[in-house]
């Protein structure tokens, strides 16, 4: 049994999601996320102006190449060195 505090997160990751997708699909329909999405998604008829499900395809196909993570995507940004250091007033 899930506590209330999982589900009320999960509620609210659900509500950013739709919000999301909601403000992709108005959108004008040269913008280059919304088309580069819906390419994404293959869709079998172009005369549809419904793009809820198919920009929700196009992440999902677009995030099932992330098999490792987002860690990959991007380049984190490290100190060389790791060591603790203490500089001593000699």
């Amino acid at each position: 049994m899930r506590k209330l505090k999982a589900i009320n997160a999960l509620n609210f990751y659900i509500t950013v999601c739709m919000a999301f997708l909601a403000m992709i699909s108005m959108a004008s329909e040269t913008n280059a996320l919304k088309v580069s999405i819906i390419k994404t998604a293959d869709p079998i008829r172009k005369d549809v102006f419904f793009y809820y499900y198919r920009l929700a395809k196009g992440i999902s196909g677009i995030l099932s190449y992330a098999k490792q993570g987002v860690r990959l995507w991007f380049r984190t940004k490290r100190p060389i060195c790791r060591q603790l250091c203490l500089k001593l007033p000699f």
